[in-house]
């Protein structure tokens, strides 16, 4: 009988998606990072819509020595839930680094800086680049940006809301 030869690789190369847990997603993050290589895979949930949606490609790049500013998107473990989280840095502080969810109503809390993996260096829909990590950026601009965002998604929840009020079976005109 011949010898049996290692598993097939060929999801890698057909461009297949490896489905894994978030568990073992974030123990191969740490792995490929601490080769100081980036990793791409696909996001999972609504926190930071609408810039990442859940199903975008998204690259996470390793932190090469730099310390992550207040309106970088890092990816992290989660103070509570010990699980994968890519938010946004709210505030840098001596204790930790404050993230939030673009589309999140309160902050994750404080992650101390060893439980910061990488930083978001691209985000992808559809094959189309629709966000792009600008380090050359004062930390600034980068809040001021995420301040936008908040407002955005603010606006946008009221006026569905409104929507859906003046829509209702029970309102009725003036």
């Amino acid at each position: 009988m011949p010898a049996e030869g290692p598993p097939s690789n060929s999801h890698l190369a057909t461009g297949d998606i490896l489905e894994i847990s978030g568990e073992q997603l974030e123990e191969l993050l740490a792995a490929v990072l601490s080769q100081g290589r980036p990793l791409r895979f696909r996001a999972r949930g609504f926190s930071m819509s609408p810039l990442v949606r859940d199903q975008d490609a998204i690259t996470i790049s390793p932190l090469a020595g730099r310390a992550p500013c207040t309106g970088d998107i890092i990816a992290c473990r989660h103070p509570q839930t010990r699980r994968l989280v890519v938010h946004r840095v709210r505030a840098v502080r001596a204790e930790g680094l404050l993230v939030q969810g673009d589309s999140a109503p309160l902050p994750d809390g404080l992650i101390p800086p060893d439980d910061v993996l990488g930083l978001l260096a691209f985000a992808e829909r559809d094959g189309v680049v629709v966000y792009r990590a600008r380090s050359d950026r004062p930390a600034a601009v980068r809040h001021l940006a995420w301040i936008v965002l908040r407002w955005r998604n603010r606006a946008a929840a009221l006026a569905h809301r409104l929507k859906q009020r003046l829509s209702s079976p029970g309102f009725r005109d003036g």
